[in-house]
């Protein structure tokens, strides 16, 4: 009877086994990915709420914008909030303030209101395109012939689901 010991074995006799294992296992795993990435690819892309703030001074006039944007699915974003306004008196025409938002390639919607019926508890919905950030401002008639004047624009990126 011959014995073989290890170190005579053919190269690939130990391996074989191992072989076979490491199979199983990618199978294995395989057909895990297979259950599981159908519901992963399903969950939201890194959808996100986020906190609105925006605001616009101008000596007689304060408007101010605080709320939340979130996603409604790739194309789309609500958003509730409150806003709010102080306008100086001693115009001779009604104030009014605006709050603008837009997908970052879309043009402005507006939701304008007279200062006198300020605050406003706000809840719409807008269109962007496909997972673009949202952008606000606010603004006030406080410029000549009563045009608007606006504060900063603020951009939010609030993903897709």
């Amino acid at each position: 009877m011959n014995k073989i010991s290890m170190l005579e074995a053919p190269a690939d006799a130990a391996i074989a086994p191992m072989r076979s294992r490491g199979r199983r296992l990618a199978t294995a795993v395989t057909a895990l990915a297979a259950l599981v990435l159908p519901m992963t690819s399903a969950a939201p892309a890194h959808a996100v709420t986020r906190k609105v703030d925006v605001y616009y001074g101008h000596r007689h006039y304060e408007v101010h914008f605080t709320g939340t944007v979130k996603p409604k699915g790739a194309t789309g974003y609500i958003v509730e909030g409150e806003l709010n306004a102080w306008c100086g008196a001693g115009a001779a025409t009604s104030q009014s303030v605006n709050l603008r938002h837009a997908g970052s390639s879309k043009s402005w919607s507006h939701k304008s209101f007279w200062c006198d019926d300020m605050p406003q508890h706000l809840t719409f919905e807008g269109n962007r395109k496909s997972g673009e950030t949202v952008e606000f401002q606010v603004g006030a008639t406080s410029q000549l012939f009563n045009l608007y004047g606006y504060g900063k624009k603020m951009v939010y990126d609030i993903g897709t689901s």
